[in-house]
């Protein structure tokens, strides 16, 4: 008798597996969005039923009625206004407000407005409920490397994010993740927040001086992660090079701040973690290599190269002097 009612609660548990209808509630940060909502929003309605979106309250443009326009009638949807005070701190926040509105939806989708699903790849009832996250498939903004991504959960109370730049989930540092097939394009378009900002793009001078602003909060915050040590150096680095490209004039504050991404990266590599990414490791390992290469070496062989000249012109002109004097003698 007992074996047929372990078999028969077998049996429920199984069911109740196969009829679980899954959900998809997803949340977006937003400023000066309305480009992309119009865009990108359109082909996630396929795969998502609720939308939670947080507004920047600085947001200038139609980014509101973008929404409205798109959503209206075919799925349901917040709009939250928020201040913004760094991006883990934003995602903490969406994601409080997906459980606040939308507690029935089995899983929680952290997604960007300038992502671009592969509508056919994506199949929410491919989800289960045992696994913390999902992970599935970025194309970069150069449509040709990729990235994998967790930013898929199973839906439950109290998920979070931490780093105020380059956010990462806040979940534990062992997780249960299970990958799927789905995959996304993050593509930049004119007119959307990097634009209107005025950044440019992600890789101009002045978003990398944004991203150090970001940095300086993560130092206050979390000054003994791996995470932050890295990410300091490298975009010191990368601002000071992008500098160099632009033709900046000002050499002091190009070479403060090669300086700057050499103390972090050193820091970087010279500390102990209990837990760390070691691509990372390695990652600050090449790019330390190539700042040492650009600030260090490339000055002092500058230095030399116009010393040698120097010289050189100097023994062509005591040659041709001694010439001179010959020939008129």
């Amino acid at each position: 008798m007992a074996y047929l009612l372990v078999l028969a609660i077998l049996l429920l548990s199984t069911a109740t597996v196969f009829c679980q209808h899954n959900s998809i509630v997803m949340t977006m940060m937003l400023r000066d969005e309305a480009v992309n909502i119009r865009t990108n929003i359109p082909l996630w309605v396929a795969s998502i039923e609720y939308f939670v979106f947080l507004v920047d309250h600085r947001t200038k443009d139609d980014t509101v009625k973008a929404i409205g326009e798109v959503l209206d009638g075919k799925r349901q949807y917040k709009v939250v206004s928020y201040e913004f005070n760094g991006f883990g701190p934003a995602r903490t926040e969406s994601l409080e407000a997906a459980w606040k509105y939308y507690p029935m939806a089995t899983h929680v989708w952290i997604a960007d407005p300038d992502w671009k699903p592969e509508v056919d790849t994506i199949d929410a009832s491919t989800l289960n409920v045992y696994a913390d996250a999902f992970r599935f498939k970025i194309y970069d903004r150069n449509g040709f490397s990729t990235r994998r991504c967790d930013w898929l959960l199973t839906h439950r109370e109290g998920l979070k994010m931490k780093y105020h730049l380059h956010e990462v989930l806040d979940i534990g540092e062992t997780y249960k993740h299970m990958g799927t097939d789905f995959v996304v394009h993050e593509i930049e378009k004119e007119g959307t927040w990097h634009a209107t900002v005025g950044h440019g793009n992600s890789m101009s001078a002045p978003r990398y001086l944004f991203d150090l602003s970001m940095l300086a909060k993560d130092q206050e915050f979390y000054p003994d992660a791996p995470h932050t040590h890295y990410y300091v150096g490298v975009t010191h680095e990368a601002y000071a090079d992008q500098l160099l490209k632009d033709g900046h004039a000002d050499d002091e504050l190009v070479m403060k701040h090669f300086n700057l991404a050499i103390k972090h990266m050193h820091h970087r590599l010279a500390s102990h973690y209990e837990v760390e990414f070691l691509e990372e490791r390695w990652g600050v390992m090449m790019v330390l290599g190539q700042t040492y290469m650009r600030a260090k070496v490339s000055l002092v062989f500058s230095v030399t190269l116009i010393l040698l000249l120097f010289l050189r012109w100097c023994e062509i002109s005591f040659i041709v002097m001694c010439y001179m004097n010959c020939f008129y003698s």
